[in-house]
């Protein structure tokens, strides 16, 4: 097939190790589909595009959030006036400002689309905004919202598919726009389960970075922003401590939280146990996955984790908060691994029941590896991802996913 991607991040370090749309066009285009990525100009590395992705790319400003979803707009409507419809037989599109614009170019409309929901049209910075107390803020704050659900709508309601990468995701959609609810084709993200692997030899991956095999890891990874809870974390951290163990806490990640998670673990007199490494790329992550005893998502929420699934694939079992789309990943691995809540005293508390237990966790590792291989391998997921591009090419018959 020939295959238009359109989303507003590309390349991994876009945005904190956000690697799928690299690996889909990637992968597609290894499966002999003829791919083009329309992207924003974001690329901070040298990294190229992946072999046989042709890059369009438009220019984005992200000095503020607005601003950054009106240029997104801007910018692809004006690449996307020098594509021609007759190119490409679907686009597979990933982010609501891209598909509002594609959604406004005329001689594009007619395009099949398949829309990838990641989540809700969301803005940390629209919430705090319609939060915000009385006033302009506030009444700023609900137009904010009130236009963000209305392109949300707009954009599932115009797709010819709609992939859910979860099934909160799902209930997301149908939420949001009941009528596409035919549309909706559940596939997960996708890992590399042969890079994401186990360490050959983990006592010698611990010693490259200076930890005993005595000494406990925990590692979590993601943007240090609210919604990560990673306050709740390093909290948990402390209270391990006053129960005789004591661990180190690996963050990794950037974010603007940085500096109060630094402050609250200086408090807590954490400063030689919790190690901020800033963003990690993909060797990185892998490296301190293998050498970790643990792997904690303490989120809000998370749709579908790819730092929960990177993990897994390394062989390190994964604690998570009970909310969203983690415990469809953690449950059937192990019970154990999902968490009754997200409070600090339930994290602490589950994690030094694993960490004492030994020989369990070598079972649990073994079990995140092979859950990992048999049903999140990147081949697997793009496989489904062209199933659905094929019924949306040829326009077929809408009928629920079983």
């Amino acid at each position: 097939m020939r295959v238009l991607f359109a989303r507003n991040l590309f390349f991994p370090e876009d945005l904190g190790g956000n690697r799928y749309p690299y690996e889909v066009c990637r992968r597609l285009a290894s499966r002999g589909h003829q791919v083009t990525a329309l992207v924003p100009r974001l690329r901070v590395s040298g990294r190229l595009p992946p072999p046989g992705v042709c890059l369009r790319t438009y220019p984005v400003s992200r000095r503020h959030p607005l601003l950054t979803h009106a240029t997104n707009v801007l910018g692809a409507r004006l690449a996307a006036r020098a594509l021609s419809a007759a190119d490409y037989d679907a686009a597979l599109v990933g982010s609501y400002d891209v598909a509002l614009a594609l959604g406004a170019t005329p001689h594009l409309r007619q395009l099949p689309l398949v829309f990838t929901y990641h989540s809700e049209f969301f803005s940390v910075w629209a919430r705090g905004l319609r939060d915000g107390r009385g006033g302009w803020r506030a009444v700023a704050g609900g137009a904010v919202a009130h236009y963000m659900r209305w392109v949300e709508r707009n954009v599932l309601e115009r797709a010819d598919r709609v992939v859910a990468v979860s099934r909160y995701s799902q209930e997301q959609i149908v939420a949001a726009a009941p009528s596409v609810d035919a549309r909706v084709r559940l596939i997960p993200t996708g890992v590399d389960t042969t890079f994401f692997c186990p360490a050959s030899d983990r006592h010698t991956a611990r010693v490259a970075l200076g930890v005993p095999d005595t000494t406990p890891v925990l590692v979590a990874v993601g943007r240090l922003t609210p919604v990560k809870r990673f306050h709740a974390l390093v909290q948990a951290v402390a209270l391990l401590r006053e129960r005789g163990v004591h661990c180190r806490l690996w963050l990794v990640g950037d974010g603007p939280l940085r500096h109060d998670l630094e402050a609250q673990a200086r408090r807590a007199g954490l400063d030689d146990r919790v190690r901020f490494w800033g963003y990690g790329d993909e060797a990185q992550v892998r490296r301190l996955a293998q050498a970790a005893d643990l792997q904690v998502c303490s989120s809000e929420f998370e749709h579908h984790s790819l730092a929960i699934l990177e993990a897994l694939a390394c062989g390190t079992p994964v604690v998570g908060t009970p909310y969203g789309g983690t415990p469809e990943i953690l449950q059937p691995i192990d019970p154990r691994l999902v968490l009754p809540g997200g409070a600090p005293e339930q994290i602490a508390e589950r994690v030094e029941h694993l960490l004492q237990q030994p020989g369990e966790l070598q079972a649990l590792r073994a079990a995140c590896r092979r859950a990992a291989v048999e049903r999140y391998d990147w081949d697997q997921v793009v496989a489904r991802l062209e199933v659905v591009l094929g019924e949306a090419a040829t326009r077929g018959v809408l009928s629920p996913e079983s």
